[in-house]
């Protein structure tokens, strides 16, 4: 997690102040390293990637070619399928990007198995 130059967490993204990134998310990030796999939801093969953080609101992911994923696409967080997020791409680098959940998770924390 990012602070400022004082020691202050802030708000939702990063932003620069004074030479020092900011982390303003309004969630914290649990790091991870876990595989999943990415649904264009254009009739394309699923990509695989690695889900490096996440949070209530978005994740990171590490992927080859990140420039090639469309806008909006499903997250698969099971080999099988069943567990998928919509998601919105906030942000790209050379081999990550950033996103924003769009739907509910489509698992419920509650139920015991």
């Amino acid at each position: 997690m990012h602070l400022s130059k004082n020691g202050q967490q802030s708000g939702d993204k990063s932003v620069q102040e004074g030479g020092c990134y900011v982390d303003q998310r309004q969630s914290r990030r649990q790091r991870v390293d876990c595989p999943a796999w990415v649904d264009a939801l254009d009739g394309s093969s699923v990509r695989r990637c690695v889900l490096s953080d996440f949070s209530e609101a978005g994740a990171r992911l590490t992927i080859k070619s990140p420039d090639l994923l469309p806008n909006e696409f499903s997250l698969i967080l099971a080999s099988d399928g069943s567990v998928r997020r919509r998601c919105r791409v906030i942000w790209r680098s050379d081999s990550q990007v950033g996103l924003r959940y769009l739907t509910a998770p489509s698992w419920n924390w509650t139920s015991t198995p």
